[in-house]
């Protein structure tokens, strides 16, 4: 089971490195925790106890444009 410690693609990586190298069943921890803003909205949110692995180009999802511009440090 990998343990990811990461949010963002750190996160979105260890769950494709998950899907390839193990079952449907296989499980993935990290932390989790309250954030004010999510960078992927609801769409890494579990349901029944599972996430979906993101099939868009690159790591599967991009970042919300808003999220970004909101937090941005200027």
């Amino acid at each position: 089971m990998p343990h990811s410690f990461y949010d963002g693609p750190g996160q979105l990586a260890a769950i494709h490195a998950t899907a390839a190298l193990g079952t449907p069943d296989s499980m993935i921890e990290w932390r989790w925790f309250d954030l004010e803003a999510t960078i992927y909205g609801d769409k890494l949110s579990p349901k029944a106890g599972r996430i979906s692995v993101p099939q868009g180009p690159g790591l599967g999802i991009d970042p919300d444009p808003d999220v970004i511009r909101a937090y941005r440090w200027k």
